[in-house]
């Protein structure tokens, strides 16, 4: 019998479409200052898709969004940690990571985070420019 790989092919195209909806909901959530059932449903999302680098993101976002810096930084960590993450969401994660750490009083730790950035990204981006000149 051979392998069931339109199974595979199927479960995974679905998981992406489940995670893709989840995440343009806590967005529309958030959008309309919602930011309590936003941040339920991105939590329950990433308890089902621990791994996935687009919920980690939006996530750390919203922590960021709601000022819970420690939880920022912890999971833009794992973002930059994935090894599913695109260069893209590894930018974001540092912007947002950096961030973070400014807004909590570590000036030192961000700018080692942008330093980081800017040697793996250049500078590319507003916020990235600004930070390094925190």
């Amino acid at each position: 019998m051979p392998f069931p790989w339109t199974s595979l092919i199927l479960a995974a195209t679905l998981t992406g479409c489940a995670v893709k909806r989840d995440l343009a909901q806590a967005e529309a959530l958030a959008e309309a200052g919602r930011l309590a059932p936003a941040s339920r449903l991105l939590e329950d999302t990433l308890a089902q898709h621990r791994d996935d680098p687009r919920v980690l993101l939006a996530l750390a976002g919203l922590m960021h969004d709601r000022g819970q810096q420690d939880r920022t930084v912890a999971l833009a960590r794992e973002v930059l940690a994935s090894d599913a993450a695109s260069p893209d969401q590894r930018r974001g994660a540092m912007w947002l990571a950096a961030d973070a750490l400014i807004d909590s009083g570590m000036a030192a730790a961000a700018r080692q985070l942008v330093d980081k950035a800017l040697k793996e990204f250049g500078n590319t981006g507003p916020f990235l420019l600004q930070s390094a000149r925190a």
